[in-house]
Order: structure tokens, then C-alpha cells, then sequence
């Protein structure tokens, strides 16, 4: 099953952290044991405030991640500048609830866009 294959997948993993343009991920973190930390809260157009960003730049140090997740349909300003701060690489996650047409037409469906998923947070979070 695709929770087999993700649990599998995210089973022995260097870091338990991913970064993440804004936090539509907390029941996928929750179901499998990782962390997102979110650039902005649950709306991608709400802004964290200097004070956050800098906490969220000082985590990402902190935790020795190398990617940010971003969603293909967002600009992700705040992101990428995180990421060029740190000179680390944007990875695409996709957030199902706003797939576009050319998402699916990559990836086939939900199950496609799920393994996609998968694909990049092992390469966020260092899995074996």
C-alpha cells in the first residue's frame, strides 16, 4: 500500500525535520513521525514576522538540513531566499489539495503525486 511504501521510505532517515513553504503538512508529519517546519502558517500568503524567519533560518542551521520544500504552484519568495542564505537546494512537495493539470499530467494521480512526495522528503530528510 502507499502507507506501507511511505513508512518504509521514511523509516531510517538521518533528519526527522523538513522545512516546508507553509504548514499543510502536519498530518503527514504526525502519521509518520517527522516535523515540518513551515515558513508561513496554514494560508502560503500569510508572512512570518522577522523575529520567525530568523528562528526559522537559526533551525535550519541548527538541524544541518539541506533542502527546503516548496510547492510548484507558489512563488515561494521567503523560501528560496532561506534557501540561498543558506546555500541549500528548493525541492518540490505537493500539496494535493491545489494539484494543477500539468501536476497530473506528470504524475497520474494521488498516488503519483504521493511517491513524488515521498521521492523528495527522503532526499530532505537524508533517508537510507
Amino acid at each position: 500500500t502507499l502507507d506501507a511504501e511511505i513508512a518504509e521510505g521514511l523509516s531510517s532517515c538521518r533528519h526527522d525535520h523538513f522545512v516546508t513553504s507553509h504548514a499543510a503538512y502536519g498530518y503527514l508529519a504526525a502519521r509518520y513521525g517527522i516535523e515540518q517546519i513551515p515558513v508561513a502558517g496554514l494560508s502560503p500568503e500569510t508572512e512570518p514576522s522577522p523575529r520567525e524567519l530568523a528562528e526559522i533560518s537559526d533551525r535550519i542551521a541548527e538541524l544541518g538540513l539541506e533542502h527546503v520544500m516548496v510547492e510548484p504552484v507558489l512563488s515561494g519568495e521567503l523560501t528560496s531566499a532561506l534557501a540561498r542564505e543558506h546555500g541549500i537546494d528548493l525541492i518540490a512537495i505537493h500539496a494535493i489539495e491545489s494539484v494543477t493539470q500539468s501536476e497530473l499530467d506528470d504524475h497520474g494521480d494521488y498516488f503519483g503525486l504521493m511517491r513524488d512526495n515521498l521521492a523528495n522528503l527522503v532526499l530532505a530528510l537524508d533517508c537510507a
